[in-house]
């Protein structure tokens, strides 16, 4: 009886959820003005990240545009944005299946790195979820705000 007793103690205390959350779209995600060694990763260089810094690091973008005072390129990274669903019966059981490889756009101004980006997948949740320094239980349709690389399994 004891144990019993203390097995129901300890599955009210555990934090869970209950719902879908579905893992759809893409959003650009800022990461630093460095690049790390990888497509998609932010280094600790110093600042002023110039197009040969890049092109050294990581060879020639996969497109290029250019406007009057800025240059956009775009890069594919060699890991892959993830699309899908994922039912959550206290632990999630993700289906998700890879749609396409992320890409990371850089811009440079006067041959100065001012913004680095990559896509990320937009997180909607619908059911009950007790999610990190959220007061809110109840989400219909809240989606994830946390900047960067997010996905309970890898980055979506």
């Amino acid at each position: 009886m004891f144990y019993r007793l203390l097995l129901i103690g300890l599955l009210l205390m555990q934090a869970g959820c209950v719902g879908i959350s579905l893992v759809t779209g893409t959003k650009q995600i800022e990461l630093s003005k460095n690049i790390g060694r990888r497509i998609g990763d932010s280094g600790n260089n110093l600042p002023g990240i110039t197009p040969k810094d890049v092109l050294a690091k990581w060879g020639p973008p996969d497109s290029k545009a250019v406007t009057d005072s800025s240059e956009l390129w775009t890069y594919k990274s060699d890991t892959y944005s993830w699309r899908g669903v994922q039912l959550w019966l206290i632990v999630p059981l993700p289906l998700l299946v890879p749609f396409r490889h992320h890409r990371a756009q850089l811009v440079f101004t006067h041959n100065t790195l001012v913004k680095y980006t990559i896509d990320n997948a937009r997180e909607r949740f619908f059911g009950y979820f007790i999610m990190n320094g959220t007061s809110q239980e109840w989400h219909f349709g809240t989606e994830e705000r946390t900047s960067g690389c997010h996905g309970y399994y890898g980055c979506y």
